[in-house]
């Protein structure tokens, strides 16, 4: 896991030009060898690498992190707030030891699918690693991230009934008023706000609003 998620920070690109380019190899080491050796079941690996990187469609994390960083920037020089959502599906691995892990993938993207059909193009839903899942929502106050995390959460909790999946979700979403200084620190906080969840019964959203690092005295609020 470790490994994929380091492999998940480089863009999807660069990640499939170098499972062909892998494919080209096996092919052509295939071909020197002559009849008398099959190299058949390597091409296995480079399959595999591909059907991972498409296996939820949710953006990497890399992607996810220079988006995040983006919105770090212009929330501080427009002053406006934004949220951050974590998501993590309570009691997944118990799924995926009963049904393997077609049944875990299957999960995963009817998750991110049902995610992305309740929030907004310019938002962004990424899946940092297992079943954790993040959604930056850009110049979105408390309120309306309220309504945007409780319709997801319906919609999930739907989906889990429908497909007799014996799984909850613990939602933690943290309101930026002024942005953090990092991504790093925007994600803990948010992960962390997850876990309060999880350790109290889950299946369940807790919500905070915070102010991050603090604007500029030189800039005048409200300039844009």
């Amino acid at each position: 896991m470790k490994l994929l998620d380091r492999l998940g920070g480089f863009s999807k690109t660069f990640l499939v030009t170098l499972a062909l380019l892998l494919v080209v190899l096996q092919s052509t080491i295939n071909y020197l060898a002559g009849p008398d050796f099959s190299f058949v079941l390597f091409y296995l690996l480079p399959i595999s690498f591909v059907a991972w990187l498409v296996l939820t469609g949710a953006t990497n994390r890399r992607s996810f992190f220079e988006a995040a960083q983006s919105e770090i920037n212009r929330a501080r020089r427009h002053r406006h707030p934004f949220t951050v959502a974590y998501i993590d599906v309570d009691n997944f691995k118990e799924l995926n030891d009963r049904g393997g892990h077609a049944a875990g993938d299957a999960l995963l993207r009817e998750v991110t699918r049902a995610i992305k059909a309740n929030v907004r193009e310019i938002d962004m839903v990424a899946r940092l690693g297992g079943d954790e899942f993040v959604v930056l929502l850009p110049e979105t106050d408390e309120a309306a991230s309220r309504a945007v995390v409780s319709r997801v959460r319906k919609c999930l909790d739907d989906l889990a009934a429908r497909r007799g999946w014996q799984v909850t979700f613990s939602i933690g979403v943290v309101t930026w008023t002024t942005p953090p200084r990092t991504v790093d620190t925007m994600i803990r906080q948010a992960d962390d706000t997850m876990y309060e969840v999880k350790n109290t019964g889950k299946n369940r959203v807790a919500h905070h609003t915070v102010s991050g690092e603090p604007a500029p005295a030189s800039e005048p609020a409200g300039v844009r």
